[in-house]
């Protein structure tokens, strides 16, 4: 048997530093998982200014797997003012990073949600928060990948080995899905990869990227990405918000994942946005702000 090598590269960063950001707000920047032949797997960490340990938001962000990363935000979000409004609720606020389609194809941003859970299992005494309080909100793909990872615990095909040790002490209590697809056998999309005008982002559907090439029409993997198919009794409370006039990712798509959810007897809302299109384009700021306020509140309210 060959000798173990004096040195192997660690599987994911340590705490780091933190920051004070220009607003005052406390920020950690974290390399949660160091995959082999990979860029590291970041995330962005603020901690509320208090004493008893914080409950945690990890924000999965969109862009179809194709593009998105863990600072982005579209100027009509980022104006809501999310992350104070979530610290001001005692929320400490993670979003990351994950293998984008041209890195990796599915599970593998599946692998990387887990992950940054268990790195922050890991380090949750050191950072002061409570990770047996764990709510997963994501919009869009972000939505889609939130869904899968809070469905999935357990299920070693999608947790992964990469990052921190596996840990018991995560539990998700709440997961938000905003307009994220969740049965893609059925879902339509409003390209095909056919229109050669448009940019690669928009010419072919997120299925396309997470899946790969090969896979991405075939209906047995899409049905394997499909959240709705893990659903179980167990599944944490859920809230879908969803507009009725998004074509990128019909309502039909939340409607499925309702249905399934009142028949497992799991506690869930639809909240549907009149008029509202995919991302929120279009909406007023206020109504925007409002339902950033509803979202936070339904998670407070399951504390």
């Amino acid at each position: 048997m060959p000798e173990q090598p004096a040195w192997v590269p660690p599987k994911h960063g340590p705490v780091p530093n933190p920051v004070t950001t220009k607003s005052g707000l406390t920020r950690y920047d974290i390399a949660y998982a160091l995959i082999p032949g990979y860029r590291p797997l970041e995330m962005q960490l603020f901690v509320p200014q208090q004493s008893a340990p914080a409950p945690v938001i990890l924000w999965i962000h969109g862009g179809g797997y194709a593009t998105g990363t863990r600072v982005d935000g579209t100027p009509w979000f980022e104006a809501t003012n999310y992350r104070q409004k979530a610290l001001d609720l005692g929320f400490a606020f993670a979003s990351i990073d994950y293998r984008l389609g041209y890195e990796a194809s599915f599970p593998a941003a599946v692998n990387d949600a887990h992950s940054s859970l268990r790195w922050l299992a890991k380090h949750a005494d050191k950072l002061n928060i409570d990770v047996a309080k764990t709510f997963i909100w994501g919009e869009s793909a972000g939505g889609h990948l939130a869904a899968l990872t809070a469905f999935t615990q357990g299920i070693e095909f999608f947790e992964g080995g990469e990052g921190a040790e596996k840990s018991d002490h995560v539990k998700v209590l709440g997961l938000v899905d905003w307009y994220g697809a969740t049965e893609l056998t059925s879902i339509v999309r409003p390209m095909d990869g056919t229109d050669e005008s448009l940019p690669l982002a928009f010419r072919y559907p997120p299925e396309y990227f997470n899946l790969g090439p090969a896979r991405w029409k075939d209906q047995e993997w899409l049905s394997k990405a499909s959240p709705v198919n893990y659903a179980s009794a167990s599944s944490p409370v859920t809230l879908m918000v969803h507009g009725d006039a998004d074509q990128m990712v019909p309502l039909q798509q939340s409607q499925v994942l309702a249905a399934k959810l009142a028949q497992l007897g799991v506690s869930h809302q639809l909240e549907v946005i009149p008029g509202g299109d995919h991302g929120w384009m279009g909406l007023p700021a206020d109504q925007v702000s409002g339902i950033v306020d509803r979202t936070l509140a339904f998670m407070a309210s399951r504390l």
